[in-house]
């Protein structure tokens, strides 16, 4: 057997950095003397094992001990029984092709025994007082590795896991589980169509579904089905489209519904009283330079030091957690804070964020809303005294599958953000630019309109249309107090070169459309569907070339036609050529000078 590239040793580290106790095997079983029961966190003695067998597999004892139970279904009869269960989503390994084990948390305070098929054929347990091979060790008959399949946390053991059924005592001689035995006029085909429409969620095909079909009906049917029926169904069925990611579709239980009598009225927490409330997304919109990024900058600054905020609102004091993709920690955002005369203690950056990798390896990667905010709202309890929290942009912070023009993508991100501001009581604070057409305040922000949507309050950042010399931070949405005034201020610098933010004393009344550029009916008037597509052309074309075919594909989405495309692209110069003998067109935006203004990002 050989050695993977990275000793094995090393591989077990992330585990026991994951609090999993682990010890070595081979073939599968334990080369120590009491076997799982020396399971071991400690790296000086793994170190040791694995010194004295380099090739042995990553054996995790399951159980209390590593807070871990798995879930193993081997063949067709177990992936048949698994199909009509709630399973939430969680991480598998394959350990040979057809394969899996589900890996979960064990609750706090709970225990499941080991067992083997008390749930149905091809289904075993593993719990307290076993093990399991773990990713990247190899199979010692296929000489394959085991592997990751997902890169999902484990979700919770699920309750029908954790409370395994008892054995039949009806003296019927059926060897699953009591009230499995399905009889004539009791729903025998609609149960084999459960079974049959949860196979081919997940991707199973006629024949694969057919074997599951005659297996059901030979150990649950009293009399087993008719074998022409359920060829007739195998067949029909697979003409259905497949779950999502392979999941089983979930099958509607009930609908509850409740009185508001039983819900307690609250009030709105704020964190600027009317301005930024606590729990919830505001949005910070701004055209470049216009001081969006240094207003969030001066929040956590009168944050951190328990400064009153600019219109004299009472501040109290409170730590921030500033994202930001576009400025540097140390030559830009600290220089900021200092000139803010904040209290640096009390701002938070990501340093990184540790990953495990499909091959059970630990690396850092880009903090993503899609992936990490469980992790982060484990983070927030070891610092209670984070108030805030600003993603500048809001944009940079989507995850790689996310198109920010796509609303179903975008509120579907969004939504579980909004959930985590509510259940955490922190502030978000999402930083947009403008779109460059013209066209009402709300509908200038980038992207797709479920980033307003989602907000409850969001704020626009632009110069004064009464006096060059300054600018103003304008309400443009407020759905939780009345709409309020724009609050004055100007951007200067202290001595080193810094910018901070001037504000002046007084609030006014402001339109929200003539602070943002838009300053006469007329203007807005001229907004069309030629802007709109040249919008579209160079956010979607920005990261470089694309297929002409998914170009067309997207503007029909937002209702852009050909003509409009072809003239947007004429004026915008993007070019379009050939990817080689018999390829497809493909367009990218012209070449152009990457010399900006140093304060674009302000």
């Amino acid at each position: 057997m050989s050695s993977p590239t990275i000793p094995m040793a090393l591989q077990a580290i992330p585990y026991i950095n994951g609090g999993l106790s682990v010890f070595p095997c081979a073939k599968k079983k334990p080369l120590t003397e009491h076997g799982c029961l020396d399971a071991s966190k400690d790296l000086k003695q793994i170190t040791e094992w694995w010194k004295k067998w380099p090739d042995a597999q990553i054996g995790i004892a399951t159980g209390p001990v590593s807070n871990l139970v798995v879930l193993d279904v081997d063949g067709p009869q177990g992936f048949a029984w698994l199909s009509g269960r709630l399973l939430p989503e969680t991480r598998e390994v394959e350990t040979q092709p057809g394969n899996k084990h589900f890996w979960f948390k064990l609750p706090a305070g709970r225990t499941v025994k080991n067992s083997a098929g008390d749930f149905a054929p091809e289904v075993d347990v593993r719990g307290a007082g076993g093990y399991v091979i773990a990713p990247p060790s190899i199979h010692h008959e296929t000489l394959k590795p085991y592997r990751f399949l997902n890169k999902v946390a484990l979700a919770e053991a699920p309750a029908w896991l954790l409370e395994p059924p008892p054995k039949p005592t009806n003296g019927n001689g059926h060897s699953g589980e009591i009230g499995l035995v399905i009889h004539e006029g009791e729903g025998r085909h609609v149960e084999a169509l459960r079974l049959a429409g949860g196979l081919r969620a997940r991707g199973a095909n006629a024949q694969a579904i057919l074997v599951a079909l005659q297996i059901f009906s030979q150990q649950y049917c009293r009399p087993p089905l008719e074998q022409a029926w359920m060829e007739k169904q195998a067949k029909y069925i697979e003409t259905k489209p497949t779950g999502f990611r392979g999941q089983p579709v979930n099958l509607p239980a009930e609908v509850v519904v409740e009185s508001f009598s039983v819900v307690a009225p609250e009030s709105v927490r704020w964190l600027w009283p009317g301005r930024i409330p606590a729990g919830k997304l505001t949005l910070f919109v701004g055209d470049p330079g216009k001081g969006k990024t240094l207003a969030a900058v001066d929040l956590a600054s009168r944050l951190s030091c328990g400064h009153a905020f600019p219109d004299g609102a009472t501040c109290e004091r409170g730590a921030s957690l500033i994202l930001s993709a576009e400025d540097s920690a140390s030559d830009t955002i600290r220089p900021r804070l200092d000139a803010a005369s904040a209290d640096v203690s009390q701002v938070y950056f990501i340093k990184a964020v540790k990953v495990t990798l499909g091959d059970g390896q630990t690396g850092e990667s880009s903090f993503s809303l899609e992936r990490d905010l469980i992790k982060l709202e484990e983070t927030l309890k070891k610092h209670p005294g984070i108030k805030v929290i600003i993603l500048d942009p809001l944009s940079a912070y989507l995850g790689t599958k996310v198109n920010s023009w796509r609303d179903t993508e975008v509120r579907a991100l969004l939504t579980p953000l909004v959930e985590f501001a509510s259940r955490t009581g922190v502030a978000i604070i999402g930083i947009l630019h403008l779109r460059k057409s013209e066209t009402d305040a709300l509908l200038r922000v980038s992207g797709s309109i479920a980033f307003v949507a989602a907000a409850r309050v969001v704020w626009g950042f632009g110069e004064d249309p009464d006096d060059a010399s300054q600018r103003l931070m304008v309400p443009v949405k407020n759905n939780l107090a009345p709409l309020g005034n724009a609050l004055a201020y100007q951007i200067t610098s202290n001595t080193d070169g810094a910018p901070y933010l001037l504000w002046g004393k007084e609030t006014r009344s402001a339109d929200a459309n003539e602070v943002l550029g838009l300053n006469s009916k007329e203007k807005r008037e001229r907004a069309s569907s030629l802007s709109k597509a040249k919008e579209l052309l160079e956010e979607y074309l920005s990261g470089g070339p694309r297929p002409q075919k998914e170009v067309e594909e997207e503007a029909e989405k937002v209702g852009i036609t050909w003509r409009t495309l072809r003239r947007a692209k004429k004026d915008l110069g993007v070019l379009s050529h050939k990817a080689g003998m018999g390829g497809g067109w493909f367009w990218e935006l012209p070449k152009v000078s990457n010399e900006g203004d140093q304060n674009a990002s302000i």
